[in-house]
């Protein structure tokens, strides 16, 4: 029941509702209908109206509350905090981390002006046993005698190379801080702490482990080289050489190498083929000389032993080997007291000098790839960094609410704008449509279209929007319509100014894009390239993340050419001829296996620690930019590896070439028959001396040694094959079978295999089955030779032109120098690197777009709405409101009232009181506009101005006037240093002259006796070839290393954001040149420092006889079992070449029958050719050849070399005239004769070349004075 009666009212209240009922002030204009004046009538109008004015309204309500619910909806807003500070920057950043940005005044920051660095080594390495002292008291000249596992053997050599590594790796460490120091921190923004410390972890763990990878890789290639060809050590622990005399007392010395027979094998493991290592003891030193006591070795448990050190068949092996473990025990330390006695001497507390135990149980190979570091501090000063970075400002976005009183006011203008045109747009359709519904209803369409037409110009012209309920005459109701007219005007005006505002205005909108996708950051980035911003999550990016990297060798390095089996066949080849290519060829394969292995090791190390490498980003980068950085990046990391490694072999060839190492090639050992390179001379006091024959390559067919590779450093011969015989040794002449095809046997086992090509390897080659057939076990002994036959698995290579970058004919050297790499096969992923970079969010502004019309329109409205507020309220009943608005009334003219009583004033005072609340009025309003336009010009306003596409004048004109609040964006942000820089390298004069050159060497050198082992040991001309070959072998070093380092630094990439300022371009550009500057020289010179440290250290004897010398007293030994053992050479101030590798004495001409010495100053010889040069000067070079060239035959070398140039250039002048002239016809005929020479020679007569009397004269004076010195016409120079 109730139900129904609420219905009935809720139904009668809508049927009566009326919303259109007039205001006071309104009335019809309409007075030309009576019935349109009828209350009933208009009532009914206004209800007819309502169903379709509900519509109007209902559409304009849901739309205005649409357009404010997206309003009020969270924009992203571009926030700007002045005067930044440390502890504000950490606060933005906890809240804002993702869209913060804090632009640096300074973008490049080096990182020693806020890191300190502090380094701990290895508690060995500052301790005592690494001083010269220490080492000194170690050392016996005698070690020799005592045999490789005897501690006293190698102990000072052990020590002195831990000195020298230890030495080594703090310089390493050192040099990395200077770089790291001296290395910049590039941030176009302020980074936070957690992201700078992981900058500066990244950037020492690269410069240590770049360090530590690159002398792990050189010294084990050098410990092959010494391996492979077998270089001697004074110390007799991998070689042992014997002596026997025969019935003519004639002297012959035998190869012993050194064997060490584990517990756990019954098979001897001797040094001519591998590095074995056994325990370190304190062995019964023999009173008999015999080499067994030295050859055969194993572990003695009876006798005392040296905890955590080895022996080994070099002291490099056995250190390595070694743990250290006696310096961190005091008993043990105590019984170096009992076997050198020397470091009684030095009164140490044992207590003091013992090392602080450790859990470690590294070894030395172990502390070295850690580069000795115990701990690595480093402390970062993140306040002056920030000072350093100094940001102006910092700039964030948010997304806030609008404020409620805007959003209400907004809403409310919207909505009054709304009501009003809606009001007044339906009031004059229902108008029409009634109007039209009463009397049009039976006209026409033209008739009623014409009507319509009519009858809105009319409704325009008595249209009213001012209409006042009292003031209703003509005078009054004209100034009302004059005023509605004027009003739309201005309104119709004021739409047109600002919607054409619009479309020439542009704006600048920032859209900000939540966790963007791969596909949805690449649209965006070809739409906005250069103002596309994704800040990345993780900033720093591993390369392992998304870089592939997967190389792939020779195919050699595949082969059964580098297989045991393979080496293993060959081995027991042993012709009796040394230079048959059978010979060495066990140790060129075993050589050729280690350097594929040790190219395998070293990429893989490379390639780890490239990986380890990190692309540090602050931003997403374009995958053009990418692939653009990630190509140049890995075309570096090549480059540098190969070169490296080019540089590597180089240097260890050159100090093995200048130095002439002792080495031999025991192929068969146990044989125990073949002869060393050595002889005993006689001296004038009836000693012997013995004297080492310098090595050279035989001539192929009369089998005698065609070129001294002590002078000549590119000696080489044919690779062949001899036919085996017993007399071949020397007694007839061998018969040859074969010569291997492009196969040289060279100096060394190394050059042997570098100048060969493996062409007689590959399967379209017959070389391969002819060797194959001949490589049968030679011996003198009785084999069956049958039973041993080449595998069937031993298959050739294969060559395919398509599948590798190397031709056929390619030497192992030029394999070699590319680490043996056929192909790199590099991959990178773009989609990786994003995922790793992990963007939360994208942000880009939007410029030139322009506000739609319905904006526009929307702009209008609330406009409208503004201007024209009115009552909302409207009469339900216009007889209640009528009663409603009286009683209000009322109530208001009683108020008035009571106010006026209170007051008490009469009209005057009233109207006083109205003019001073004017005033007061004007003078406050006045007041608060002016403070207000005060506060707007002082209050800092942030106004950003972009330049499209700026010129480099604009730009400079810029900056001279903001300085660092100029940001220029690049549109590249990698550019090639090549592109803005150029370096070009000066080198000293000595390596552009023709002193460094070959032709001069061995035009200088032609005059010396073939074999140097003539001249005496303290004579400089069996330094001086050694010493050109090392100077012109520095030079092209340097010049390879220099010319590598500028490419390396020109094809790297320089990568910015943001256009730097020319001050910090320059200085950025002046610190990268500086650091390659550094780090060639110091590489270069790191290498060639561990070379001679090493080398010392194994005792490494020279064929120059210069450092070791074995002694050989013939009355002093018995029986067929006696040994040479070695003793140092001693120079200046008693310097020994035991203890010291850099040991030197004045250099002199030494006359072998007079025995005069002529001084040669400035110039030294010492332990080592490349020792004493170092220490040499050149300033008396000149003055040096000079007279070796009158010691030598004056003048003769120099124009033997210089006469057929000169010929040359005067024949192209000779050339050059007849081309300018029509005849030239000779004047005259030159005839030279020797004065000398009792023979009458004439000399081919020429015409006389149109030259100046100068050029004629000085060549016929060097024809004459090479003519008049030689004595004999054969010699001069031939003229053309």
């Amino acid at each position: 029941m109730h139900i129904r009666i609420i219905y009935r009212w809720c139904r009668e209240k809508l049927q009566n509702y009326n919303v259109f009922v007039r205001e006071e002030n309104d009335y019809d204009d309409n007075d030309d209908e009576v019935d349109t004046q009828d209350p009933f009538v208009i009532l009914k109008r206004q209800k007819f109206a309502f169903p379709r004015q509900a519509i109007y309204f209902y559409i304009s309500d849901s739309f205005g509350i649409l357009i404010f619910m997206k309003l009020i909806n969270p924009q992203p807003r571009t926030i700007v905090v002045p005067s930044i500070n440390p502890l504000r920057f950490d606060e933005l950043y906890q809240k804002y981390n993702g869209t913060l940005s804090c632009p640096c005044s300074t973008s490049s920051i080096l990182y020693k002006d806020f890191v300190s660095t502090r380094v701990t080594y290895h508690s060995v390495c500052d301790s005592i046993f690494v001083s010269s002292e220490w080492i000194k008291a170690l050392y016996f000249e005698n070690a020799s005698q005592y045999g490789m596992l005897d501690f006293r053997t190698t102990a000072s050599s052990q020590f002195r190379l831990l000195a020298d590594l230890c030495s080594l790796s703090k310089s390493i460490v050192n040099q990395n801080l200077i770089n790291f120091h001296n290395h910049t921190l590039v941030s176009i923004d302020l980074l936070s702490k957690i992201k700078v410390e992981g900058h500066i972890n990244e950037s020492i763990g690269f410069y240590n482990t770049s360090g530590s990878i690159r002398i792990s890789s050189f010294l084990n290639y050098l410990r092959t080289i010494t391996l492979t060809n077998y270089l001697i050590s004074a110390l007799n622990t991998n070689l042992v050489i014997s002596f026997e005399k025969d019935k003519f007392s004639e002297t012959s010395f035998f190869l012993n190498p050194t064997r060490y027979l584990p517990d756990d094998t019954m098979e001897y493991i001797h040094c001519g083929t591998q590095n074995p290592i056994g325990k370190a003891w304190f062995y019964y030193v023999h009173d008999e000389p015999s080499k067994l006591h030295h050859i055969y070795w194993q572990e003695a448990p009876k006798l005392p032993s040296v905890n955590g050190f080895y022996g080994s068949c070099t002291p490099i092996e056995a250190l390595l080997s070694s743990t250290l473990d006696c310096l961190f025990d005091i008993d043990c330390l105590e019984l170096f007291s009992d076997y050198f006695p020397a470091i009684d001497e030095m009164n140490l507390n044992r207590s003091e000098i013992v090392l602080d135990f450790t859990e470690s149980n590294h070894n030395v190979n172990s502390y070295l790839l850690d580069l000795f570091i115990d701990k690595w501090t480093t402390e970062m000063n993140y306040s002056q960094y920030f000072h350093l970075c100094s940001p102006l400002f910092c700039t964030y976005i948010t997304k806030d609410q609008i404020d409620i009183m805007n959003a209400v006011t907004l809403f409310i203008s919207i909505y009054g704008g709304f009501t009003i045109v809606l009001r007044l747009i339906a009031s004059f359709l229902i108008d029409v449509s009634w109007k039209i519904r009463n009397h049009f209803s039976n006209t026409s369409n033209a008739m009623r279209q014409i009507i319509q037409l009519r009858k809105f110009v009319h409704w325009l012209k008595q249209l009213n929007l001012f209409k006042q309920l009292h003031q209703r005459t003509e005078k009054d109701v004209k100034r009302q319509k004059i005023t509605t007219r004027v009003y739309l005007i201005l309104l119709c005006s004021l739409f047109i100014m600002i919607f054409s505002f619009n479309q020439l205005r542009t704006y600048s909108i920032t859209i900000h894009i939540t966790n963007p996708t791969l596909d949805k950051f690449i649209e965006l980035e070809k739409i906005y390239p250069s103002i596309l911003r994704c800040p990345c999550k993780n900033t720093i990016a591993s390369y392992r993340n998304f870089i592939s990297i997967s190389p792939t060798l020779h195919q050699v390095c595949k082969s059964s050419f580098v297989d045991d089996h393979w080496i293993s066949l060959i081995s027991v080849l042993n012709p009796s001829i040394e230079f048959d290519w059978r010979f060495k060829a066990h140790a060129q394969f075993k050589l050729l296996s280690d350097l594929c292995r040790l190219a395998n090791k070293t990429i893989d190390d490379a390639v780890n620690r490239f990986l380890a490498q990190s692309l540090i980003v602050s931003n997403v980068i374009a995958d053009h930019d990418f692939n653009r950085q990630m190509n140049i990046s890995l075309e570096q990391f090549f480059q540098s590896t190969t070169t490296y490694f080019r540089t590597l072999v180089d240097t260890v060839r050159l100090m093995m070439q200048v130095d002439q190492m002792y080495m031999e090639t025991p192929e068969k050992i146990e044989s125990n028959i073949q002869q060393a390179k050595l002889i005993a001379h006689r001296m004038e006091n009836g000693t012997f001396q013995v004297k080492f024959i310098f090595s050279g390559t035989h001539d192929i067919y009369s089998a005698q040694i065609n070129c001294i590779c002590a002078k000549n450093p590119s000696c080489k011969s044919p690779g062949t094959i001899y036919k085996h015989s017993i007399y071949s040794i020397g007694l007839v002449k061998p018969e040859l079978i074969q010569i291997m095809s492009e196969t040289i046997t060279g100096c060394t086992i190394t050059d042997s295999l570098l100048f060969s090509t493996l062409k007689c390897f590959y399967s379209n080659d017959d070389c391969f089955l002819t060797t194959l057939n001949l490589l049968r076990p030679v011996s003198n002994t009785v084999l069956d030779i049958d039973s041993i036959k080449p595998s069937p698995g031993i298959y050739p290579m294969i060559y395919h032109s398509n599948s590798t970058h190397f031709h056929q004919n390619a030497t192992v050297q030029d394999i070699l120098k590319e680490i043996m790499i056929e192909q790199w096969n590099s991959y990178y992923f773009y989609d990786r690197f994003y995922q790793s970079c992990a963007p939360s969010h994208c942000i880009y502004s939007k410029t030139g777009e322009k506000k739609g019309t319905g904006e526009v329109i929307l702009l209008m409205i609330s406009l409208i709405g503004a201007m024209n507020t009115r009552k909302l309220v409207r009469k339900q009943k216009q007889q209640q409101g009528e009663n409603q608005r009286l009683k209000l009334f009322d109530r208001l003219r009683i108020l008035i009232r009571k106010l006026l009583a209170l007051f008490n004033t009469d009209h005057s005072t009233a109207k006083r009181f109205g003019q001073w609340a004017t005033r007061l009025y004007f003078v406050i309003f006045i007041t608060t506009l002016v403070v207000l336009t005060i506060y707007t010009i002082v209050q800092p306003q942030t106004i950003t101005k972009t330049f499209d596409k700026p010129s480099f004048i604009l730009y400079n004109r810029l900056y001279q006037t903001y300085k660092n609040k100029l940001e220029c964006s690049c549109s590249i942000i990698s550019t090639q240093y090549r592109d803005f820089v150029t370096i070009q390298s000066e080198f000293h004069q000595i390596c552009t002259s023709p002193l460094s050159s070959d032709q001069w060497r061995i035009n200088i050198t032609s005059g010396l006796v073939f074999d140097l082992y003539s001249y005496d040991l303290r004579d400089y001309r069996r330094f001086l070839s050694a010493h050109l070959q090392f100077l012109q072998g520095l030079c092209q070093l340097s010049n390879q290393s220099v010319n590598s380092s500028i490419n390396q630094f020109h094809t790297s990439l320089f990568v910015t954001a943001q256009l730097l300022s020319k001050q910090n371009f320059d200085d950025r550009i002046n610190i990268l040149v500086e650091e390659n500057k550094i780090s060639v020289h110091i590489e270069l010179v790191r290498l060639l420092d561990l070379i001679r440290s090493i080398n010392h250290g194994n005792a490494i004897i020279s064929t120059y006889g210069s450092n070791y010398e074995y002694i050989y007293i013939p009355d002093g030994y018995a029986g067929p079992e006696s040994y040479l053992p070695t003793k140092p050479m001693i120079y200046d101030d008693g310097c020994s070449c035991g203890l010291h590798a850099n040991c030197t004495s004045q250099a002199y001409f030494i006359e072998s029958k007079s025995r005069n010495r002529s001084q040669v100053k400035g110039l030294k010889i010492g332990c080592t050719p490349s020792e004493s040069f170092f220490l040499s000067t050149l300033e008396y070079l000149l003055h040096t050849i000079t007279v070796i060239l009158g010691l030598q035959g004056g003048l003769a070398i120099v124009l033997k070399w210089i006469c057929p140039k000169l010929i040359v250039i005067a024949m192209k002048l000779y050339e050059y005239r007849k081309k300018r002239r029509i005849i030239v016809e000779p004047e005259h005929c030159v005839e030279v004769k020797s004065v000398e020479s009792d023979k009458k020679e004439s000399i081919e007569t020429i015409p006389e070349v149109q030259t100046s009397s100068m050029s004629r004269f000085l060549i016929l004076l060097l024809i004459w004075n090479y003519d008049n010195k030689k004595g004999i016409g054969e010699d001069v120079c031939a003229f053309p």
